[in-house]
């Protein structure tokens, strides 16, 4: 019997092998972490994989050469450097010598030695073998396929899972630490992540005074490579001048920035009252060159007047390259035409009837943004959302523009003039985490909200008159929960979140002076003990007709589809027994 137990065991890892060496992809990953251990993230883009989920299907097959460590990145196991051995000796040569000679040193013995020589002699058969393969992988695409439409019938155009885990983090050593730091790779209370054309990460370190670009590839805990606002990575100085930010006098920093199209940074030095533009090429401490806000670079008076500001925070361009930006301090927003000038007068204002008034307001055309608490975006048809925080929702408003026009839209509140504390997006706190302290759209037009400790998505189309709730959640484990405050998987005051060129999203968790990255498509795990997953999708946690939180699993989804489809609309006792693709049978309760 343990001689067959050894053929056996021989025999699946011989076959591991084959799978291992028959594809180039695989043969790249082992070796690249050859090199070194690397994150699911850096190790996609290293290998080149556009899909996640396609670096998911590879690694699933190097199960047993690939594992991660205890850092949670992943590394060669002595297995997979006797499968890189091999791979490396048919390549180089059939000579013994050529063999002995790029053989890796290994630690362990391994079941895997006396196949070499069956590999040899296989090696004509590889090509065969090679088809068939390829045939397997079509197969598996296509399952993969199948099983992400059905998840796409639920969450079209997010390529996120709820309490999805971060990849990578910025500003910490690893995603167990918080503290804050002025130092070439440390952060204090970052408010915005946002990447330029060249794919730069740029991160606003508002306590630190300072914008710092961090350059790809991207790894945890990594050094920024420039420094604007201050004239070093360890200095923290302020006031207004045309090279420093923030205010000691207020204690703000810099809050918000954008990339106009010319590729110019401009930057909502919130403490001075001011919006600061910088022309590239960039450098170190260099000075701005434009001033909005102030008359001059020395200035820093709030005002409610056309050419003044009080507190502006979110910046945002539209198509025509006119500057949006969001003067929190006078509960209004300002709209600036091109050419721009230092202390130029603004064009439009939204929020108020003229630019003499700073009233707070919850009608149709008020805003209530006083505490600093709001952020601006504009979608791809350049329709303006505000984050209307102290009155926890979002607005849309929708060109023709005009000075003190009426919103278009709410989302967070059953109606345009109503301001209460939306238990049914999860929270319960006022202040602090209210709905629309930070607001962007991804490539898909997803609109991302911050709301107490969490990023909520909500997905078009966007309707009047038609209430709006959220699709995914990440940085808590469900919608109503508020447990998770840091680690790998949690949020504490996230600010405004930037999208690369992958479509992966980097949220700045403010309270834990850090920025997280997770990657977009399939996630690595299921993020409950009792779920199972479909292709480890993990859970996914809706809002149904605004009340009732669903948890979706691999074993429930198939099921929760045919309810949809079907218009059951029955709150409770409704339990229906369903299988999946893997012939497991679960019940589902609505």
């Amino acid at each position: 019997m343990e001689d067959d137990d050894k053929s056996s065991e021989f025999d699946t890892a011989k076959a591991e092998l084959f799978e291992a060496i028959s594809h180039p992809v695989r043969i790249k990953i082992l070796q690249v972490l050859n090199e070194k251990p690397m994150g699911f993230a850096e190790l996609r883009r290293t290998v080149g994989i556009e899909s996640g989920g396609h670096l998911s299907f590879h690694l699933n097959k190097l199960r047993y050469f690939v594992k991660t460590n205890a850092e949670g990145n992943y590394a060669l196991t002595p297995g997979g450097k006797e499968a890189l051995w091999s791979v490396n000796s048919l390549q180089r040569s059939n000579s013994q010598s050529s063999s002995d000679a790029g053989r890796a040193p290994l630690k362990h013995k391994s079941l895997l030695k006396p196949i070499l020589a069956v590999i040899v002699i296989a090696i004509f058969a590889l090509g065969a073998f090679g088809a068939y393969q390829q045939q397997e992988f079509a197969t598996q695409q296509q399952q993969l396929a199948s099983q992400q439409r059905l998840i796409g019938s639920l969450q079209v155009g997010v390529p996120f899972v709820s309490a999805q885990p971060a990849s990578l983090v910025i500003g910490q050593k690893d995603f167990s630490s918080a503290g804050q730091a002025t130092s070439q790779n440390g952060l204090s209370y970052p408010s915005q992540a946002l990447f330029d054309a060249s794919g730069n990460l740029w991160v606003i370190d508002s306590n630190n005074y300072r914008v710092l670009e961090f350059k790809p590839p991207f790894s945890n805990g990594m050094a920024a490579s420039l420094v604007i606002g201050q004239g070093s990575f360890t200095r923290v100085s302020s006031g207004p001048s045309g090279n420093s930010m923030g205010s000691d006098i207020a204690g703000i920093g810099p809050v918000g920035a954008a990339f106009d199209s010319a590729g110019d940074l401009w930057v909502s030095d919130t403490g001075n009252n001011r919006i600061l533009e910088f022309l590239p090429p960039f450098a170190e401490d260099m000075p701005a060159s434009l001033v909005i806000g102030q008359t001059d670079f020395a200035s820093a008076t709030f005002a409610t007047t056309r050419d003044g500001l009080n507190g502006p925070t979110g910046v945002a361009f539209d198509s025509a390259g006119d500057l949006w930006v969001l003067d929190t301090g006078n509960n209004r927003v300002l709209e600036y035409f091109p050419p721009f000038s230092n202390g130029m007068n603004a064009t439009l204002v939204i929020g108020q009837p003229d630019f003499g008034t700073a009233s707070a307001s919850s009608n149709l055309s008020g805003l209530n943004t006083f505490h600093l608490y709001g952020d601006l975006a504009i979608d791809s048809s350049d329709n303006v959302w505000v984050g209307d925080a102290d009155n926890n929702r979002i607005l849309e408003f929708v060109p023709p523009f005009s000075n003190g026009m009426k919103a278009s839209l709410v989302i967070g509140q059953a109606n345009l003039v109503a301001n209460t504390t939306n238990f049914q997006l999860g929270g319960g706190i006022p202040e602090n985490y209210n709905l629309g302290t930070a607001i962007a759209f991804d490539h898909a037009g997803n609109l991302w909200a911050a709301y107490n400790n969490r990023m909520l998505v909500f997905r078009p189309p966007f309707t009047r008159g038609i209430r709006t709730f959220p699709s995914v959640e990440i940085g808590q484990p469900n919608f109503t929960a508020t447990l998770w405050l840091g680690g790998q998987s949690g949020l504490f005051a996230p600010g405004h979140p930037g999208f690369d060129s992958h479509q992966d999203l980097w949220i700045p968790d403010g309270n834990n002076n850090r920025v997280l990255e997770f990657v977009a498509g399939p996630s690595s795990s299921s993020h409950s003990n009792n779920s199972q997953t479909i292709l480890g999708l993990g859970q996914i946690d809706y809002v149904v007709a605004g009340v009732a939180t669903v948890t979706i699993t691999g074993a429930s989804l198939a099921f929760w589809r045919f309810k949809r489809e079907k218009g059951i609309t029955s709150s409770k006792n409704c339990q229906q027994m369903v299988k999946t693709n893997e012939g497991v049978l679960s019940t589902f309760d609505a």
